[in-house]
């Protein structure tokens, strides 16, 4: 029988076999993580009420697309309101 020094290598044979993608999926996240906290650090300089926005405002303000939305309010199966986004009763916290 074959002695090995570090180990069975058909024990560890897992990590090796996706080893790779393992790296590139963590590095992929990290670096979207990077991307958006610079984002939002720039938009947090410019904007001075950004902390007191809803997450789908920051987001709409992020992407700029703020001017092609519609707010819809639904309750149940029927729609209760409809509404701009830009407008003043569409401000302030979001309704679940």
């Amino acid at each position: 029988m074959r002695k090995y020094r570090y180990g069975n290598p058909t024990q560890h044979g897992i990590f090796r076999k996706y080893g790779n993608f393992i790296y590139f999926f963590a590095a992929w996240n990290l670096f979207g993580f990077v991307v958006w906290k610079t984002m939002t650090a720039q938009k947090r300089k410019e904007d001075k009420d950004w902390d007191s926005k809803s997450s789908t405002d920051k987001y709409l303000a992020m992407t700029g697309i703020k001017d092609k939305i519609q707010r819809v309010k639904i309750q149940g199966f029927t729609q209760v309101q409809d509404e701009p986004a830009d407008s003043d009763a569409s401000k302030g916290t979001a309704e679940h």
